[in-house]
């Protein structure tokens, strides 16, 4: 929750970035208990930044990569989402998505 407010999301990521490593693993893990939480933070106008920390986090950030990548196709709809995939050189381009939609009309018998 505090992820998500604008204030209480900038001590959350400069603990990220500053702390020792034990404390920035275990506020990471705290982070990632829920569910899908990385990719609701990365869809956030705050919380996509303590997601940006989260990922310099030396073990706990492969496992936030690995729950941005699973949910790429989500978070990439986002806005703050597209950004930071787009900055960790993730993101699918628009004429991706055309170019998916015409190969599966095809496939469906439309072409």
């Amino acid at each position: 929750r505090f992820a998500r407010h604008r204030f209480a999301s900038r001590v959350l990521e400069a603990a990220m970035l500053h702390a020792a490593e034990e404390e920035r693993a275990s506020l990471a893990r705290a982070l990632m208990e829920q569910a899908g939480a990385v990719a609701r933070l990365a869809c956030h106008a705050f919380g996509v930044d303590v997601v940006r920390a989260m990922l310099e986090v030396p073990v706990e950030g492969e496992r936030a990569m690995h729950y941005l990548t699973k949910a790429q196709r989500r978070v990439g709809k986002d806005r703050y989402g597209l950004e930071l995939l787009q900055g960790l050189g993730m993101e699918r381009s628009a004429g991706d998505d055309a170019a998916n939609e015409v190969v599966g009309s095809a496939v469906m018998g439309g072409a």
